[in-house]
């Protein structure tokens, strides 16, 4: 993943951030984008981004509050072509993460709707929202509130974010995208206790 200023844009739709092809002359570095708070004092509360996804398949688009990799509360909708049915999905998850002996994420610290419900699908906009208390972390979008982990929740404070990217990892993204695909931030809105 390459992180550039250059991939993220205002319109008159809210912040754009672009996940771009790699170039012919560099291709290991996939062309990302993301928006990152300074402060690091967002703790429990309640977090909520209105947003459209691309329909471009390769990406995935991140709304996180990150402490540390043993401290992050995560919604990831993943628009990777070809996983089980060919769905794309959302994953709501918290860190630390613990992988099974397979090296895959145990299913207590996080849940996968594949397929999304058809709520999800790409190109309309969307509230994604997330609940972070001290024993546990409730998912929804668009209001339904239908995931909640209690399992490894995060009990210390992060910076939060949104983001658009691919790594090429063909157990997760896949990618990197064909062509330009655009993850659509319209709002956030977040109330938190800072102490």
């Amino acid at each position: 993943r390459h992180y550039s200023p250059g991939q993220v844009a205002l319109s008159s739709s809210g912040v754009e951030l672009t996940v771009s092809p790699v170039s012919a002359s560099n291709t290991t570095r996939v062309p990302v984008a993301g928006v990152y708070a300074k402060a690091y004092d967002w703790g429990f509360g309640s977090y909520h981004l209105q947003a459209e996804v691309t329909s471009i398949v390769g990406t995935v688009s991140a709304f996180f509050v990150y402490g540390s990799s043993t401290s992050a509360a995560v919604m990831e909708y993943v628009s990777k072509p070809n996983w089980g049915n060919g769905s794309q999905f959302i994953r709501d998850t918290v860190a630390p993460q613990i992988y099974d002996t397979k090296g895959r994420i145990e299913v207590y610290i996080h849940v996968q709707l594949t397929p999304c419900f058809d709520s999800c699908r790409a190109q309309t906009v969307h509230n994604w929202g997330f609940s972070w208390r001290p024993a546990s972390v409730t998912y929804g979008l668009d209001n339904t509130y239908s995931t909640k982990l209690t399992t490894n929740v995060p009990q210390t404070p992060g910076l939060v974010a949104f983001s658009s990217w691919s790594d090429g990892n063909p157990n997760y993204s896949q990618g990197p995208p064909k062509s330009n695909a655009t993850f659509t931030v319209e709002q956030l809105w977040v109330v938190h206790n800072a102490t």
